[in-house]
């Protein structure tokens, strides 16, 4: 019996050979169907079944694809663009008997960049098990016979199964040629194996099982066990390598069918975890072993002749590491690799303010920055939530540029950018750390486009560009979903082509809050976070106290978060040191912190810091219908009216308070203070000599 396969490329196909039912064999009979021929032609029109020269209905099915022309070499199903995918036949015996030879010849279809690939396989199907009688690898053009020789004992209700399992393309069938004599058929029952073919762990047992037979024989070489062949099955079979197990029932001296298994060894990829300190770990067992290399060099496959991974252990910076797993019988796994820094992040500023303001300019962004990707059209910003494929988002109030104290639940990103060139790659690009999670990148296919990983990989740089305060995130990666975006009907920050249209994000930069001081050399400031005083250079920080009639001002060294003060300072702009640890409160103090609805009523419900008309500065009656600016600090002036205090001028010795009646602050106007002389006579403005002017004595030449 003779067969021929022609196999090329192809582009997706899998197809599977099934017949079934009724006809009975013929003794001594040889049957040839010629695919593509007349005797063929319905194999090529999807018709449901077709009857042989020896009056055997063959029943055809496949899951997907069509099929297309034939001709008189074979008939083919699909193509390159409708690939069909598991194609099958199948006959049932319908009596008693010997199957003594059977062959398939199969092929590949043309054209493509990558050749049809697959497996040809042979079944006896007796119920629910399959036991597989030969089987064929199809690769490229060349014809594929896939056959048996032997003789296999048939039932009146076995099934002869053909079955093709391809990868790409199409596939084309040129003939089935099959030979039997009836009688004689075994009626012995083939063993069983409690573990099915497939992938197994290193070491797992494998039985052999058939309730009726005197012995059992099996062989782990190939070749097919016999009556007088084989080894004696007594115990189950451990299996430590690649193996395919061949077995036979015997009953009175008579063997049964052969029963096939192949298994092949399972070894699990290791993972590699770690920045600073790597660690590589797998299946309970194994021994890891890894290679490195830096910048643009790849590391080689490792082997169990490379390094033995036995402790966490501190990469070069911009090393990559590849690392496999050997189980204790040396079966091997795939190879992983990453790419890790040595520090990770590198520099983190942990400012820890939880203030943050816009960036408008992307040179301003550095390594260390800590900051929130944001959709300032719907106050949110990216979540800490990761969900399969994406990043939830998470509310924020944005006021003026400034996110403050944003929730728990918002994910705080730290820049890591590479202080030393690595490669080309390195150049301009940042990658994003969210924390133990790891970093963010755009993931290369299916539905998951922006996912977390421990070390960054390849797809996790990324380039930043601002434009009319929105950012534009790019991750260098070959995706094509790589632009980082807002989805708000879905809530979610995520990665899409560069056409997308969902919404533009915004990056928020944590920052110190700053205070200004003008030549006043007096401001209030309601801190925005924890300050310490003490040790933020050129500014001193004040409580506003009063007792016995009198207003004072007294030094405050730090201040919680939310604290209103008076800073003392020469004209500048001043960043305040974060304390260590949160301050106690500020006890007596008369300052509060404006939320904005404070508003004047020409009365004094509200003093403020300003200047006189004398370029005094202290506290005095904010303006009627003047609305105070969130961040502004205040005295009530029920409190102040209450205890008897007055509004007061900061003196020029120690703080020393007078009382004035209004103030020049840009939101109240000041009336003039009235001249007076020693004797208390009140003179004109133009009096030359020593005057009292609101207390206080000044000379006038």
């Amino acid at each position: 019996m003779k067969q021929k396969n022609i196999f090329k490329k192809l582009l997706t196909l899998v197809l599977l050979l099934v017949a079934s039912t009724t006809g009975a064999w013929a003794d001594d009979t040889e049957v040839t169907i010629n695919f593509g021929s007349t005797e063929g032609y319905w194999a090529a029109h999807n018709d449901a079944s077709y009857t042989d020269s020896d009056s055997r209905t063959w029943t055809r099915t496949f899951s997907a694809g069509g099929k297309s022309s034939y001709s008189t070499n074979y008939s083919q199903f699909g193509n390159a663009s409708n690939t069909c995918t598991d194609l099958e036949f199948i006959a049932t015996a319908g009596e008693d008997m010997t199957l003594t030879a059977f062959s398939v010849t199969m092929s590949g279809a043309s054209g493509g960049s990558s050749p049809t690939t697959g497996t040809i396989y042979l079944y006896k199907k007796s119920g629910d098990t399959e036991t597989q009688l030969a089987t064929a690898s199809v690769s490229g053009t060349d014809n594929v016979i896939c056959s048996i020789t032997s003789n296999q004992a048939f039932s009146s209700t076995d099934e002869l199964e053909v079955k093709y399992i391809g990868t790409n393309k199409a596939i084309r069938v040129s003939k089935l040629t099959y030979s039997y004599t009836t009688g004689g058929g075994s009626s012995v029952t083939a063993p069983t194996f409690n573990v099915a073919s497939g992938a197994v762990t290193a070491g797992t047992t494998v039985s052999l099982t058939q309730a009726t037979a005197d012995e059992i024989r099996y062989t782990t070489d190939g070749t097919a066990p016999t009556t007088t062949t084989g080894t004696v099955y007594s115990t189950p079979i451990a299996i430590t390598k690649p193996v395919t197990i061949k077995a036979i029932a015997v009953e009175g001296g008579v063997a049964s069918s052969v029963a096939t298994a192949t298994y092949t060894i399972s070894v699990t990829t290791p993972t590699i975890t770690g920045g600073a300190n790597v660690t590589i770990t797998g299946d309970e067992g194994c021994t890891f072993y890894y290679t490195t290399a830096v910048g643009d060099n790849v590391p080689e496959n490792p082997n169990n002749n490379s390094t033995e991974y036995t402790a966490p252990f501190t990469p070069a910076d911009g090393t990559k590491i590849k690392a496999i797993a050997y189980d204790a019988y040396g079966n091997k796994s795939d190879v992983t690799t990453v790419f890790t820094f040595k520090y990770m992040p590198l520099n983190p500023k942990n400012i820890n303010s939880n203030y943050y303001v816009k960036v408008t300019d992307a040179s301003t962004l550095e390594n260390g920055d800590a900051i929130l990707i944001v959709c300032e059209e719907h106050n949110s910003a990216m979540s800490t939530t990761q969900n399969t494929n994406n990043r939830s988002d998470a509310s924020v109030s944005i006021a003026s540029g400034v996110i403050q104290s944003p929730s728990a639940s918002v994910q705080k990103i730290v820049l890591v950018k590479k202080t030393e060139k690595i490669s080309d790659a390195d150049t301009d690009v940042f990658y994003f750390y969210t924390g133990a999670a790891g970093y963010l990148y755009a993931a290369a296919s299916g539905s998951n486009y922006l996912r977390t990983a421990v070390l960054p990989s390849e797809d996790a740089r990324a380039t930043i560009e601002i434009s009319g305060g929105d950012a534009a995130i790019l991750f260098t990666g070959s995706n094509s979903r790589n632009d980082l975006r807002h989805n708000n009907p879905s809530h979610i920050f995520s990665c899409y082509a560069s056409t997308a249209t969902q919404d533009k994000v915004q990056i928020y930069k944590e920052v110190l809050a700053s205070v200004d001081v003008t030549d006043a050399k007096y401001a209030t400031y309601v801190t925005a976070y924890d300050v310490d005083f003490a040790a933020s250079t050129g500014v001193t920080a004040y409580k506003v106290t009063g007792a016995n009639g009198k207003i004072e001002l007294e030094e405050v060294d730090a201040a919680p978060k939310g604290t209103p003060l008076v800073i003392a300072a020469e004209e500048n702009t001043y960043v305040l040191n974060v304390a260590a640890s949160t301050p106690a409160a500020v006890a007596g103090n008369l300052l509060k912190a404006a939320d904005g609805t404070q508003t004047g009523n020409g009365d004094g419900n509200f003093y403020v810091l300003g200047k006189d008309s004398h370029g005094k500065v202290g506290f005095g009656p904010l303006g009627d219908g003047v609305t105070l600016a969130v961040g502004k600090a205040y005295i009530d002036g029920t409190e102040v009216t209450a205890k008897g205090f007055l509004p007061f001028v900061i003196g020029d010795e120690e703080n020393e308070t007078t009382s004035i009646n209004s103030i020049e602050n840009g939101e109240s106007r000041i009336e003039n203070y009235d001249y007076f002389n020693l004797s208390g006579q009140r003179v004109g403005k133009g009096y030359k000599g020593i005057v009292v002017v609101n207390g206080k004595k000044f000379v006038r030449k």
